[in-house]
């Protein structure tokens, strides 16, 4: 579910709900979900500590055909955070911050995508979606 207002995105009714009564945009809010060619990926926005700016991330596993031996294969793939931030850098993508890690109790290798600092206002949380778009493309 999406707010019409802000274009915050809510999983459950109950959070869209409380939302909906302190949303900047007045009590004329409307969700609707968020159509699939608005945005390709699921997101998660939280509030940073200040609560004056947003964390929107969103998340990834990647399946690999040997993932015992993480550190090899990521050395090899070039998947660390310095040379993956600097790819991004090179394509232009500077807000965007990229962190691969692999869980040691279910062995899961995640992909973190996160724009962080992104302003409470619907102009900026589209572009933080549009550029993790176009960072994980």
């Amino acid at each position: 579910i999406q707010c019409g207002a802000c274009f915050r995105s809510f999983e459950t009714p109950a959070q869209f709900g409380q939302h909906s009564r302190i949303c900047r945009e007045g009590k004329a809010v409307a969700s609707h979900m968020v159509p699939s060619e608005t945005y390709r990926y699921a997101y998660m926005e939280t509030q940073t500590s200040a609560k004056q700016n947003l964390e929107i991330k969103s998340r990834f596993v990647l399946e690999i055909a040997d993932n015992t031996d993480w550190g090899k294969v990521s050395k090899t793939a070039g998947l660390s955070d310095s040379k993956l931030r600097r790819s991004l850098h090179l394509r232009n993508i500077l807000n965007v911050n990229v962190s691969v890690r692999r869980r040691q109790a279910s062995g899961l290798i995640t992909a973190n995508f996160i724009a962080r600092g992104v302003g409470q206002n619907p102009a900026d949380i589209h572009a933080a979606k549009k550029s993790i778009e176009r960072a994980v493309d």
